[in-house]
């Protein structure tokens, strides 16, 4: 049998589960309707983001990372420099982030002359 105190610790994993959920779908939302004002449809927007990043895989993802990976959506292409603008956090966190998602597989690096760049993995 279940106890009250597992029960109650259940509940709050579930409640963080559903405000994670309600986060990602406003996010989606936001991008579709920016994407929808520059004329575009928003089956054009979701066939550009990569299967591996469907809500359940994004779920699972630290929010610190998470919110790394959603900026990439955003910029397709970008250096460390250029997602901490996006994100409001420092070059040398976000490069750390970013490295994290390259050893997870989840984006790729891509070195041009001494600058490094991020995009999404295929």
């Amino acid at each position: 049998m279940v106890e009250k105190s597992q029960m109650k610790r259940i509940l709050i994993l579930l409640n963080d589960m559903n405000y994670k959920i309600d986060q990602l779908l406003r996010i989606l939302e936001e991008l579709t309707h920016n994407f929808e004002n520059l004329g575009r449809s928003r089956s054009e927007f979701t066939e550009n983001i990569p299967e591996s990043f469907d809500v359940m895989s994004l779920i699972e993802i630290p929010d610190h990372l998470r919110k790394t990976i959603l900026a990439l959506l955003k910029l397709k292409k970008a250096t460390a420099d250029e997602i901490a603008k996006s994100t409001g956090r420092s070059r040398a966190i976000e490069s750390s982030y970013l490295n994290q998602l390259v050893r997870l597989g989840y984006i790729r690096k891509i070195k041009v002359g001494k600058k490094a760049y991020f995009e999404i993995g295929e």
